[in-house]
């Protein structure tokens, strides 16, 4: 079997171990992309609150809300966000077809799903500024308009 056709390193964990993943004091703190970003996809889910997603999301005039929640039906929201070289941007994965909650317990390759784009605002806490294919992630100077 080569590494291609390894099963991920993940296994199935309840709802209240997720939430712990993600919230481990038990409190909402926009300050932490990743938790901004699991609220953001919570908002989108159709029994989510959309109110909450549009809060979220950096200009969300810009944005179609219900097509992003088509393409984004079954992500789920990887734990760790990756900095960039600007101290106020960072991107947080979004894996496709998660069935169940899962928790990595080794390296995996998240071969389907997207790239959140996460701006940090004035007051300290993290917004969603866009969405891209895992190929096409933006540069910080594509984000700040400057290519």
């Amino acid at each position: 079997m080569t590494d291609n056709e390894m099963p991920d390193p993940l296994e199935i964990v309840n709802e209240q171990d997720a939430l712990n993943a993600f919230f481990p004091d038990g409190r909402i703190d926009l300050t932490i992309p990743v938790q901004v970003a699991a609220l953001w996809l919570g908002g989108l889910d159709p029994t989510g609150d959309r109110g909450t997603a549009e809060q979220l999301t950096y200009q969300p005039a810009n944005w179609d809300l219900d097509d992003v929640a088509r393409l984004t039906d079954g992500f789920g929201v990887a734990l760790n966000a990756e900095p960039s070289t600007d101290p106020d941007i960072c991107w947080v994965k979004l894996r496709a077809n998660t069935e169940h909650n899962v928790r990595a317990f080794g390296t995996a390759q998240i071969r389907e799903g997207a790239w959140l784009t996460m701006v940090r605002l004035d007051d300290g806490t993290w917004r969603v500024w866009g969405m891209s294919p895992l190929d096409d992630r933006p540069t910080v100077d594509r984000i700040y308009g400057r290519g």
